[in-house]
């Protein structure tokens, strides 16, 4: 029991530690984020994906983003191509979507919103939803299953990755 503790605990430890896998993005990711780029150099990214009753979008209608417009920033599981962060740009429901792969999803989240400050020069903001079980369950649920407290780790995966916070990706938890 001591030894699957260690290797659980190990783990999750292990997720806090900033990727340095390389991000790629896909033209449609990349045609997103210069459009939703504000002139002020920002980027606000929503970290969760649209529902069909987010917005009601004429039919056959893409994104059509403005700058200052946010994008969904969606976990959508691992990458295929191992040691790779992958973000795809899509529409869904009306809304542009980055749609990232790549391994835990807070490291991998962080390491996207650093790669858009660098690479892109934008200063990203991204909102997080507020947990809606209580803090014990949903840490006890991080610690076996190694999911949720997705805004928590992200900002954990930052500061580590990003000793000054003035240079931070911005990171907002809300309900």
């Amino acid at each position: 029991m001591g030894t699957v503790l260690a290797v659980l605990l190990a783990t999750r430890f292990h997720a806090f530690i900033p990727s340095r896998d390389p991000v790629v993005l896909d033209c449609a990711a990349r045609d997103i984020v210069t459009s939703a780029t504000t002139a002020e150099r920002t980027l606000r990214v929503i970290a969760t994906a649209p529902t069909p009753h987010t917005h009601q979008a004429a039919p056959g209608t893409g994104p059509k983003v403005t700058g200052g417009q946010a994008v969904f920033l969606e976990f959508a599981g691992p990458t295929a191509r191992r040691g790779v962060i992958e973000v795809r740009g899509r529409d869904e429901h009306g809304f542009a979507v980055l749609a990232v792969r790549g391994g835990a999803p807070g490291k991998t989240i962080a390491a996207v919103l650093l790669h858009l400050r660098d690479v892109h020069a934008v200063a990203p903001r991204a909102d997080f939803a507020w947990p809606t079980e209580g803090h014990r369950r949903s840490l006890t649920r991080f610690l076996l299953l190694g999911s949720g407290h997705l805004a928590a780790v992200t900002v954990a995966v930052l500061r580590n990755a990003e000793p000054d916070p003035a240079h931070r990706p911005r990171i907002h938890v809300g309900p």
